[in-house]
């Protein structure tokens, strides 16, 4: 995956995220490391998200990892404090800053596992 790839599936993730209840401005940026090198920025103004392919200099926080790890943070897949305190993602600067921007990240709901089908007990066998 490309950087532009990655930051298009980011934007695309977090298309319907609710910050409307976050009063405060929030800005973070984000460095991708590995094939999808780039940094973008992730910031919170209105109550509005937006995301953007720019480096962001007056950042509240800088967050640094792998496209793949960035991209399940952003899909709901990985809470970015698990992700932070499992050494997948760095953080630098103030992270209540950076978990509030997370926190407007849809969870995604993991899929319910159905039930195996039940074997039908094989009929026993004539023998002549």
């Amino acid at each position: 995956m490309t950087y532009h790839e990655l930051v298009k599936k980011v934007q695309t993730a977090l298309a319907k995220a609710d910050a409307s209840k976050i009063e405060e401005h929030i800005a973070v940026q984000v460095n991708v490391t590995g094939d999808a090198e780039g940094a973008f920025y992730m910031e919170i103004s209105g109550g509005v998200l937006y995301i953007a392919p720019y480096d962001y200099n007056d950042r509240d926080a800088l967050l640094t990892g792998d496209g793949a790890d960035i991209l399940a943070v952003a899909q709901g897949k990985l809470k970015l404090d698990a992700a932070i305190a499992e050494g997948k993602i760095a953080h630098e600067g103030n992270y209540d800053k950076a978990i509030a921007l997370a926190s407007v990240i849809p969870e995604k709901k993991a899929a319910a596992k159905k039930p195996a089908a039940e074997k039908k007990a094989a009929a026993p066998k004539k023998t002549l």
